[in-house]
């Protein structure tokens, strides 16, 4: 049977199979969504063996193994589970939708969310589907860009909830708000080889266009110690900066998580100077219940299992 007929026949038996319930596919979504099995069980206020008891069934009634799991803990989806996450949500979503068509709600509800170039578009969808259960009209507009951009927005008004990235000797961005550090790590100066350098020379510089806080970092330290440089390529892709830096194009900045594998770290006794910490942010604007509802949404699937 093709993966097509497999899915129309799961698809009915959703559809007409009475034995699969509501609960069996809120626990393998928020499984899926929360990593693990307590987990999911605290987010839908049931015992771990509920969760599990209630994933076992589900799977028995579908005929195929939905998780992957490892010595009792969850471990990933398997394929069928990849497939069949997407349909579980959208039932969970439509019931909300219908529900909250019967409630009348006075207005819908609008979240624009602000989020880096490099933010993974596959957790939008996640996120959005996991609000949505919670708030059948919410309506979430996004809008992608380089960390200074996205703070000149928030800070003007017209973002609700921004995630950027910052050195972590700032501190705010400019207007009322909550901001919750999501992470902080070191910011390394990074070529293809280990040299030393020659401070009478130009640094060939590798890095990120204007507005990313990776190349403020690396600007704002060699101009505060009068190191020369000069841009020898610029790109908003991590992929092509690490590519630059790995055909010695230039020396880059990089974040420790992002050097690559061919890559050499250039210590403190090269001659370049030391960089701060960068952190990546998440800022909530004041005054909304709904916007620290999301934010926390949001906060869980950053801090949560990779």
């Amino acid at each position: 049977m093709s993966d097509l007929q497999n899915d129309r026949a799961r698809s009915d038996a959703i559809m007409g199979d009475r034995r699969i319930t509501l609960e069996h596919l809120r626990a393998f979504v928020a499984v899926s969504d929360h990593g693990g099995f307590q987990r999911a069980g605290n987010e839908l206020a049931r015992s771990q063996s509920a969760i599990t008891q209630g994933l076992k069934r589900l799977e028995d009634i579908l005929r195929c193994v939905l998780v992957v799991r490892d010595r009792g803990h969850f471990a990933g989806l398997t394929e069928d589970g990849h497939r069949f996450i997407g349909p579980a949500r959208e039932i969970l979503v439509k019931l909300n939708d219908t529900v909250g068509i019967m409630r009348q709600p006075d207005a819908s509800d609008r979240i624009a969310l602000g989020v880096l170039d490099d933010f993974e578009v596959e957790h939008l969808n996640s996120l959005a589907a996991r609000s949505l259960e919670s708030n059948s009209n919410l309506r979430v507009e996004v809008v992608s860009g380089l960390s200074e951009q996205l703070k000149e927005q928030f800070s003007r008004g017209a973002l609700d909830i921004v995630l950027y990235k910052d050195m972590a000797e700032d501190n705010r961005v400019g207007c009322e708000c909550n901001m919750r550090v999501i992470r902080e790590e070191p910011l390394l100066w990074v070529a293809r080889e280990r040299f030393r350098f020659d401070p009478s020379c130009a640094l060939p510089l590798v890095t990120f266009p204007d507005g990313c806080a990776y190349r403020r970092a690396a600007i704002q330290s060699l101009e505060t110690t009068g190191v020369k440089y000069s841009i020898a390529y610029s790109s908003a892709s991590y992929e092509n900066v690490r590519s630059a830096i790995s055909a010695r194009l230039g020396v880059g900045i990089l974040p420790k998580s992002a050097v690559g594998p061919d890559h050499a770290i250039m210590s403190k006794d090269v001659g370049l100077p030391t960089v701060p910490n960068i952190r990546l942010v998440l800022a909530i604007r004041n005054g909304s219940a709904r916007f620290d509802r999301f934010a926390g949404d949001l906060h869980k699937m950053l801090t949560g299992p990779k």
